[in-house]
């Protein structure tokens, strides 16, 4: 019985629905009345048939939330007039609808959360609770879809890493100028929208270890060599070259470094302007480039090659402009420069 409700017993919703619908099938009910006094519920109820309140059709769902109905508190007839009342209502469980997401649905959504989080941040600063409480869940779930926070940790920077690779991808198709002009956007839309994190990351502060953990410190690094090499792998395959001189490869893997330090100086303070900043580096490339081929012939193929493609508005024409704009308007070039054994 509940207080101000004599001659009531609560059942489950699911067992008041049963006790409704199957009537005489119901005799387990019967030993409920012996507790009572009185006689066997069962029998009084299926001689009622009564049709149910409209909130009484409220049903169940998997989520452990009472969905649909509306109005007071639903009842079902008993002997001498008790009611059942129905137990969602009767406790105060909201109605509404949650969806329910699939395992995997779950993970990303927890990820998306921490990256989030980690990206504004020190990871050491985030709790499993902000997590938690951030995706709408308990934290006892975050446990279940990974250990701790290392895993959800180490997860963000996996998304985030392959995030950061993909923008250096690019179709080799028209000026190489203008593609690398293309990839420097996507790079520093990145780095715009995860400043801190990508900081924290590429500066190596709290991704040395999360909670004293040392093994999240060698997932960082290792995420961090992987962008990298997909950095470097994404430029030299626009240089349409079967084998990568040595010289090449020391200049393509400078300048990748050289835009990651070059972003993490912009982020402190923002004092260049975005734009100018992403053509400065187009022109970066084109000069370590000539000056590689300076030295190497093959290397000089390649600057000759993507001079020739180079439109009169395009960023490396821009360049030779400028350069040539620092010489004295007395000096002499040489025709050709002695060779560099």
């Amino acid at each position: 019985m509940l207080p101000g409700l004599p001659n009531t017993v609560v059942v489950s919703l699911p067992a008041a629905l049963s006790l409704r619908e199957r009537g005489p099938s119901t005799a387990w009910l019967d030993s409920l009345s012996a507790l009572r006094g009185g006689t066997a519920y069962s029998r009084s109820v299926s001689r009622s048939r009564a049709p149910a309140p409209a909130a009484a059709r409220e049903r169940l769902g998997d989520d452990g939330r009472v969905h649909g109905g509306a109005g007071p508190p639903a009842v079902f007839p008993c002997r001498g007039g008790s009611r059942l009342p129905q137990v969602g209502s009767l406790f105060g469980m909201t109605t509404g609808t949650r969806r329910r997401m699939g395992v995997e649905e779950r993970r990303q959504q927890l990820i998306g959360v921490a990256l989030e989080l980690f990206s504004n941040r020190s990871p050491d600063e985030v709790s499993i609770d902000e997590i938690a409480a951030a995706a709408g869940i308990s934290r006892p779930l975050v446990y279940h879809y990974f250990p701790g926070k290392t895993s959800l940790y180490e997860a963000a920077l996996r998304r985030a890493a392959e995030d950061l690779a993909q923008r250096f991808d690019e179709p080799r198709e028209g000026p190489l100028g203008a593609r690398l002009q293309r990839v420097m956007g996507r790079f520093f839309d990145f780095v715009d929208e995860h400043g801190p994190g990508f900081s924290a990351l590429m500066r190596g502060g709290p991704a040395q270890s999360v909670s004293g953990d040392p093994g999240s410190s060698s997932a960082a690094t290792a995420l961090i060599d992987s962008v990298r090499q997909a950095a470097y792998e994404q430029i030299v395959s626009h240089l349409d070259l079967v084998a990568v001189p040595p010289r090449l490869e020391l200049v393509v893997r400078s300048w990748v470094s050289l835009a990651e330090s070059t972003a993490l100086l912009w982020l402190d303070g923002r004092r260049t302007e975005r734009a100018a900043l992403e053509l400065q580096l187009v022109h970066d490339f084109g000069a370590l480039v000539a000056v590689a081929g300076a030295y190497d012939e093959e290397i000089a193929g390649v600057v000759r090659r993507i001079l020739a493609q180079e439109p009169p508005d395009g960023p490396f024409t821009d360049l030779a402009v400028r350069l040539l704009a620092l010489l004295p308007a007395e000096a002499e070039v040489p025709a050709q420069a002695a060779p560099v054994e």
